[in-house]
């Protein structure tokens, strides 16, 4: 999704990249898909946003949007811009990354030349026995080179709100 003003309002590109369709393969065998189509509409914003918001697009600052369709059957658009008030992270001591799978969370233990580094001596996690509806459905796997599974399979089943939460 896109944000453009055109001197007089704003507007929105949302291009549609699942009705994009194969039309053929390269010569690596991979597919060549078919240019998805793209929809342009106005996009309202309240009189008090519309500076920062012009000013943030003339900068080419980064934003994110999030399309949300109501009860009503009206789409409403959620604008994200991501503000320079918070401090630079340190990575001096390493850093915990997280990757969110369909079927649960991996992490990794990064040191500060961010290559993954073997947890330290002693290392556990602690969890309660009960948090599946089954034996072994929630499973915490660890792996010594600094690398830790959390296998959570009702991910994949849960809606989009509920599955980043």
């Amino acid at each position: 999704m896109k944000i453009a003003f055109d001197g007089r309002e704003f507007r929105l590109a949302v291009t549609l990249s699942h009705l994009s369709e194969p039309v053929g393969v390269d010569r690596l065998g991979r597919p060549i898909m078919s240019r998805a189509p793209r929809v342009l509409g106005r996009l309202w914003i309240p009189e008090k946003h519309r500076a920062r918001l012009l000013g943030w697009l003339t900068e080419k600052r980064a934003y994110t949007v999030e399309l949300i369709r109501g009860l009503d059957g009206r789409f409403r658009v959620h604008i994200a811009l991501e503000l320079d008030d918070h401090p630079e992270t340190d990575f001096s001591r390493g850093v915990l990354a997280v990757d969110i799978n369909p079927d649960g969370a991996c992490m990794a233990n990064v040191s500060s030349r961010g290559l993954p580094e073997p947890w330290p001596r002693g290392f556990q996690v602690s969890a309660p026995k009960n948090l599946g509806k089954y034996d072994g459905e929630f499973q915490i796997v660890p792996y010594p080179s600094g690398f830790l599974y959390i296998r959570v399979p009702e991910l994949a089943y849960a809606s989009g709100f509920r599955a980043g939460t």
